[in-house]
C-alpha cells in the first residue's frame, strides 16, 4: 500500500528538509512542497525524475557529467562524475527492484552526490519516495523516522 500525504504533512517535509541546508523561505518551502507531491507520482524513480526534481528546488544545479564537475562531501572528494552516473543507476535499479532499504538507499545517494548542490534535499525526496511505497506515514519527520528506521535496522543485524 502507498501512503499518501496531506499537503500539510509534505511542507513540513519540505521546510524540514530545507532548514536542514540553512533554508528557511516559506516561498522556497512551498515550491519544495510542489516538487515533492510531483516527485512522489512516480511508479520508478529514473535519473530524469531526480533531475526533474532537483531543477525544481534548485533551478541552477545540474547532475554532474564532466570531469570538472566536482564536489565535496564532508571534506573529501565525491566520486568523479563518470562514476557517480555508473553508481546512481545501479543504485536507482536497486530501489526500484525493491532490493534496498530506504535507509540504506539514502545513505549511498549521498556517498555518490550526483548533482552539483541539491543532493540533501533530493535524498530526502528519494528517501520518502521509498517510505511512501512502503506505506508510511507522516506524523513524524524525516530526522524522526530515520532515527527510528536505523535503530530498528541495527537490531535487526546485517
Amino acid at each position: 500500500m502507498i501512503a499518501v500525504y496531506t499537503n500539510e504533512e509534505l511542507y513540513q517535509f519540505a521546510k524540514q528538509s530545507n532548514e536542514i541546508e540553512g533554508i528557511d523561505d516559506s516561498k522556497r518551502h512551498r515550491d519544495h512542497r510542489l516538487a515533492l507531491a510531483h516527485f512522489l507520482t512516480h511508479d520508478n524513480i529514473t535519473v530524469q525524475a531526480l533531475e526533474d526534481f532537483v531543477k525544481l528546488i534548485e533551478p541552477t544545479a545540474y547532475l554532474r557529467r564532466e570531469p570538472h564537475h566536482r564536489v565535496y562531501i564532508g571534506g573529501g572528494e565525491a566520486p568523479a562524475a563518470e562514476k557517480a552516473q555508473r553508481d546512481l543507476k545501479e543504485l536507482l535499479g536497486a530501489i526500484n527492484g525493491k532490493r534496498i532499504d530506504p535507509w540504506k538507499a539514502h545513505c549511498e545517494y549521498e556517498m555518490i552526490h550526483p548533482f552539483i548542490d541539491g543532493n540533501g534535499r533530493s535524498g530526502r525526496a528519494l528517501w520518502l519516495w521509498m517510505m511512501s511505497r512502503r506505506g508510511y506515514d507522516l506524523r513524524y519527520l524525516f530526522l524522526q523516522l530515520w532515527y527510528y528506521q536505523t535503530l530498528q535496522n541495527y537490531r535487526q543485524g546485517p
